[in-house]
């Protein structure tokens, strides 16, 4: 019967409480182009009323599905199909369950979905926003989606696939636990002031830039990585918290030639890898902290500006330098922890304005030309070290340490390059030890303090001040200068 017809029995006091109703004219459900019109079975509760429990058919199963159905409003407020897909709205009109779920795709590529009270206009060609949406342990597939963003809602356990050709996507307030998001188009992926917990990851595999802003990646459990970017364009990072574990990769870019940057991150254990075995790019660290992590562009990376890090704080952790071009440091406070670039030609090493407290920093040029430079009010301090090694530098670029300040039995070493003379200036030495490659060093406006101060690799020296109980060990020349007060430039 109709509706109409059953809205009237029931008020006539005629429903028969064994007996079934069915409503052959029940709402229309699907999305566009892909619709289906649906008959309820309703059982009477008792001669003036139905229960809300029914069994709704339509086109796109020969079996009934489970749902709940409002009589007075003509609406399912819920459904449940064959494959485990259960959409749930208690509004009168009930959107989610009739117009923006894709009831026709429900098989096991899409299923076991849970969608409360959602805004979905029609997933397979989806256009407009996704919001106040709860998937449970499915899979959503959004490739057919070309605008719109993802708002106010919760993945757990669930598969989102995203991206149509150049379409970009966008997750806004989204929290995901234990669930994939997968960005196949060649637009871009953005997540923004959004959660990542539990064995998510973002794999982006299009041509378009990856990006995270405000947002909490935690324990990403058996996966890769917390973070994949292996698509083509830029992986941005900022004002966002990864917390991994020590040895765990947080993020990872592993196929992109464009520029990995991280902005006021802060980070507790795991990886942060630029690994790009076929032209690489540059990686940059700026304004953030990091706890027991690793930093590091691998020897895939063949093309790029380096490895920059500035206004930065590395806690009891590694940074390395494989790919090509230099490793700088500005404005950095390294404790604990071990910097370096790996042997190869054509390096150079920056520290500058930045505090190195029991920790080291390594340069390992082989070859080629470079820079090196520590310098900018820099302190060494607490048994670190600071080692610019390699081999001669046909580019003739001298290793200048300026306003530094070497404290507590720490140690620069300075091998590199051999045949130019180590410039050593405005800076002070105390109880530490600063070793100058076979073409010596210059030393000016510079104080040593220790006992026994040994400045024979100091091939000249000016307006220095030596202090401490002990002999001064210079190099011959400039010991017949003491002997003369006129020529003695050292107190």
């Amino acid at each position: 019967m109709t509706r109409a017809a059953a809205i009237a029995l029931a008020a006539g006091g005629g429903l028969l409480e064994n007996c079934v109703v069915v409503i052959t004219d029940g709402p229309t459900i699907g999305t566009a182009g892909n619709t289906s019109v649906t008959e309820i079975e309703l059982n009477p509760v008792s001669t003036t009323a139905f229960g809300q429990t029914a069994r709704v058919f339509t086109t796109f199963a020969p079996e009934a599905w489970p749902g709940v159905y409002d009589l007075a409003n003509n609406a399912i407020t819920e459904l449940r199909d064959d494959f485990g897909n259960t959409a749930k709205d208690v509004d009168a009109t009930a959107p989610t369950v009739h117009t923006q779920f894709p009831w026709h795709l429900g098989a096991a590529a899409l299923r076991d979905n849970y969608v409360e009270d959602a805004t979905l206009t029609g997933w397979d060609t989806q256009v407009g926003p996704v919001s106040n949406n709860r998937v449970v342990g499915g899979t959503v597939n959004l490739t057919g989606k070309t605008a719109g963003s993802i708002l106010d809602s919760t993945f757990t356990g669930a598969t989102i696939t995203l991206g149509a050709g150049g379409a970009s996507a966008t997750l806004i307030r989204t929290n995901v636990q234990g669930a994939t998001v997968n960005q196949t188009g060649t637009g871009t992926l953005s997540m923004t002031d959004s959660d990542i917990r539990d064995g998510f990851i973002v794999a982006h595999s299009g041509s378009g830039q990856l990006t995270l802003t405000d947002t909490r990646a935690y324990n990403h459990g058996s996966a890769t990585a917390d973070v994949i970017a292996s698509g083509s364009g830029q992986t941005l990072m900022n004002d966002s918290e990864l917390i991994s574990g020590t040895g765990a990769v947080a993020l990872v870019n592993n196929a992109s030639a464009a520029t990995m940057a991280l902005a006021r991150i802060k980070a507790d254990g795991g990886a942060f890898v630029k690994d790009a075995a076929v032209t690489g790019a540059s990686m940059s660290v700026t304004d953030s902290e990091f706890q027991g992590c690793t930093v590091s562009q691998t020897a895939g990376v063949t093309s790029g500006t380096g490895l920059t890090i500035s206004g930065s704080t590395v806690r009891s952790g590694t940074v390395t330098q494989n790919g090509v071009g230099p490793i700088t440091l500005t404005n950095m406070d390294v404790r604990g922890s071990a910097l370096s670039n790996s042997a190869a030609a054509t390096r150079g090493t920056s520290f500058q304005s930045s505090r190195l407290s029991s920790a080291t920093v390594t340069q390992n040029r082989t070859g080629g030309t470079g820079n090196d430079v520590a310098t900018s009010e820099s302190t060494i301090e607490g048994v670190s070290l600071l080692t610019l090694n390699g081999a001669v530098d046909p580019g003739m670029n001298q290793t200048i340490l300026n306003r530094t300040r070497i404290t507590a039995t720490s140690s620069v070493t300075v091998t590199d390059p051999a045949a130019v003379p180590v410039i050593l200036q405005n800076s002070e030495i105390h109880n530490s030890t600063v070793t100058v490659p076979a073409g010596g060093g210059l030393t000016t406006q510079s104080r040593i303090s220790m006992s026994g101060a040994n400045l024979g690799a100091f091939t000249g020296h000016g307006a220095l001040i030596i202090d401490g109980i002990g002999a001064k060990t210079l190099t011959a020349v400039n010991v017949n200068r003491l002997a003369n007060r006129g020529f003695d430039d050292t107190i």
